[in-house]
């Protein structure tokens, strides 16, 4: 029975010590907020760059599926005015067929790197405050390696609808969603009204 019992402490500090070098060593990067009004984040992007919600290309990491997807702020088309709340994503009226889908990381890389125009600016979105996805971090090497500058930020509510009903097979309905986090939303309403009219 001692035999045992001592056998079952070996393995249990043994495991406990293995677990914890593990927590040690491995890559975390956790997504701030800005708080104040400095005119560069953490990654050097200036400020303006930083609350604009989109950058040359946006490759988004969701947690638990491999796929990749990105689009490129070229793609989008500007609405309304300047928005003042620099804290929430201006509404941007992105569709799901600006949305390409990868399966893996070099496919991007060949992506960008064979873009006529060489992209400045490349946001890494993903779905959660904190990333462990090695994919995150061997990007964001792979393009600060290339000159190419790299910011993080969490997907917009508009990427995370879009990217679900992609995902689902679903059809994307903008005028039906109760948008709680995006800025200076159209009066979907009053759009298909005067449509309906014409």
């Amino acid at each position: 029975m001692k035999r045992l019992v001592l056998i079952f402490m070996v393995l249990t500090v043994s495991c406990t010590c293995c677990h914890n070098g593990n927590i040690e060593n491995e890559e975390v990067y956790v997504i701030q907020y800005k708080t104040t009004n400095d005119t560069i984040d953490s990654d050097g992007l200036p400020h303006e760059y930083f609350t604009e919600f989109y950058l040359d290309y946006n490759i988004i990491l969701f947690d638990s599926i491999q796929e990749i997807y990105y689009h490129k702020k070229r793609f989008l088309c500007l609405t309304g005015m300047e928005r003042e709340n620099k804290k929430l994503p201006y509404y941007r009226n992105l569709k799901p067929e600006y949305f390409l889908k990868i399966n893996n990381i070099n496919e991007i890389k060949e992506v960008i790197l064979a873009d006529t125009i060489k992209p400045k600016w490349i946001y890494l979105a993903y779905n959660e405050d904190t990333i462990r996805d090695k994919r995150y971090f061997e990007l964001k090497t792979f393009f600060t390696n290339n000159n190419i500058h790299v910011s993080t930020r969490k997907t917009t509510e508009e990427e995370d609808v879009i990217l679900t009903t992609i995902m689902n097979g679903e059809k994307y309905e903008p005028h039906l969603i109760d948008w709680k986090n995006t800025s200076n939303v159209p009066n979907f309403r009053t759009i298909l009204d005067f449509a309906k009219n014409e």
